[in-house]
């Protein structure tokens, strides 16, 4: 063969071979992230929100259903209960405390890996703050899951631990999702997730049929409901009793006793458990002497289990104060200044002390309570301590129970009225016998600096209260129905979390 037939050869089979092209580029992982953001319903939609509450119900192949509640808010607080009978538990993350907790086996505060993991998920709200939950994102390549060509995802959390994603090229919508979960012996197990349809919540796509793939078992997943709301509901996250009591544990001062035993101890010494679960109604009347005006007025205040709460008090001269709650507004209103509707469903205990019925359920106020130091009431020494309120931005208080007695000889707090937030200082003494339990018959504190007493000089206990006794006025009514109003146009689903198992410790 000559040189040229050679090189015609050549040339023949050049033309017979399709010509080489570089593999396309694939998106950055950042860009496939944001665009599911923007198919799923666009950043300012998300943005709107500040919580969301899940209910999912889930069915084993063995026929075997059980339900799941996850609440979750942006600032990072998260709640699960999962109702499986006799295995119901409940987890969650409250201001940087990760937590469990289950009938059979109690409370237990999570440390290490396990703690690392739950405050690395806990990030963010939804798909437009993956920024926060994933440090690291890295798009690995396309394969095809079914008949639909896919980009694969590979996020790292702050923790370490790796999520593997897989976006549909043509929709952008999240089809399968692997990670691991922390056994019992805290070794990482796989977890496959797909996800086999699509809703629409207020504006927002969200995965509404689910197969979970686990331990050889397939479970499948329905989103009974998704409910957004721009606010977090102040009494959203409530923290089983055996829980917080983990955490002051955890938090004790060597030097000083528990200040959860502290709790118990006044629990005990004003009539324990049975006493304070035997109060349903109370019914008490006060004289309230302003010394340093030389004025006298009657105090009366009717309880009752719920939250329900009216107070009445008439001053010579001034006219009549009144406050209540019918367990789900609280309000005040005077002669001089009219109604306002107060902050929270409850006004609690007032200048009489905390209420019986929050006594016993201080620890849906409270994420911890811990021991401050030592002080002194009246020459005698007591405990002082400084509870941490669940919500972020509640106003604090401090109780101080007697070293020997363990009576509540002091507490105080900030009341927030119509004239703005006013120190509440409150001397307890002279405790006796009120029906089941005890309660102090007579008070010491201030208002604007003047000094005021209160004595107790009618109790009863579980007796009829006036009909209508926590009915809204006509005004306070009134000013709740724009309230709602209002709070329906801004956000018409305001979703709560409430534990299914209340601890009776």
């Amino acid at each position: 063969m000559t040189r040229n037939g050679f090189a015609a050869s050549i040339f023949c089979v050049s033309l017979a071979v399709p010509a080489f092209s570089a593999p396309a580029k694939l998106p950055e992982a950042a860009a496939i992230l944001d665009r599911y953001v923007a198919v799923t319903g666009g950043l300012a939609t998300y943005r709107k929100f500040a919580a969301e509450i899940v209910e999912i119900a889930v069915t084993s192949d063995d026929g075997h259903s059980f339900g799941i509640t996850e609440f979750r808010a942006r600032d990072g607080r998260r709640q699960t209960q999962i109702d499986a009978g006799p295995s119901s538990r409940q987890k969650g993350v409250l201001n940087g405390v990760a937590w469990e907790f289950s009938q059979p086996g109690g409370a237990r505060i999570l440390a290490g890996t396990a703690a690392e993991r739950a405050l690395a998920m806990s990030h963010g709200l939804g798909p437009d703050s993956w920024r926060e939950e994933f440090p690291s994102a890295v798009t690995r390549g396309e394969e095809v899951l079914g008949a639909k060509k896919c980009y694969r995802v590979r996020l790292t959390r702050k923790d370490g631990s790796v999520v593997e994603r897989l976006y549909d090229e043509r929709s952008g919508l999240l089809l399968r999702e692997e990670f691991t979960e922390l056994d019992s012996a805290g070794a990482d197990q796989p977890v496959i997730l797909d996800i086999d349809g699509y809703a629409d919540s207020r504006g927002l796509q969200h995965p509404s049929s689910m197969r979970m793939t686990k331990d050889g078992r397939v479970f499948k997943m329905k989103v009974e409901s998704v409910d957004h709301s721009t606010i977090v509901p102040p009494d959203a996250f409530v923290l089983p009793h055996e829980v917080v009591r983990a955490i002051a544990g955890r938090n004790q001062n060597p030097s000083a006793p528990n200040a959860v035993e502290l709790a118990d101890k006044f629990i005990e010494a004003t009539g324990g458990r049975k006493g304070y679960q035997a109060v349903k109604t109370e019914t008490v009347k006060a004289d309230v002497t302003f010394k340093g005006a030389g004025l006298k007025g009657q105090l009366i205040m009717y309880a009752a289990q719920g939250g329900k709460q009216y107070q009445s008090f008439d001053i010579p001269g001034a006219g009549k104060f009144e406050s209540g709650s019918n367990g789900d507004a609280a309000w005040e209103r005077s002669v001089m200044l009219g109604p306002r509707l107060l902050p929270g469903r409850r006004i609690g205990g007032g200048t009489l002390g905390p209420a019986a019925e929050d006594v016993l359920q201080w620890s849906n106020s409270f994420l911890r309570v811990e021991i401050v130091s030592k002080a002194e009431v009246n020459g005698a020494p007591c405990y002082l301590v400084q509870p941490t309120p669940q919500q972020e931005g509640e106003l604090a208080t401090t109780f101080c129970f007697d070293v020997q007695t363990g009576y509540l000889t002091r507490m105080t707090a900030t009341v927030v009225s119509e004239s703005g937030k006013m120190p509440l200082d409150l001397l307890l003494s002279d405790y006796r016998p009120a029906g089941p339990i005890k309660i102090a018959y007579h008070v010491e504190t201030k208002a604007a600096g003047q000094p005021i007493s209160v004595d107790v000089t009618d109790v009863a206990v579980n007796g009829v209260l006036p009909d209508g006794a926590f009915d809204l006025p006509a005004d306070v009514r009134a000013l709740k129905e724009k309230r709602n109003t209002d709070a329906a146009a801004e956000s018409p689903a305001r979703p709560t979390l409430k534990r299914s198992h209340k601890s009776g410790k």
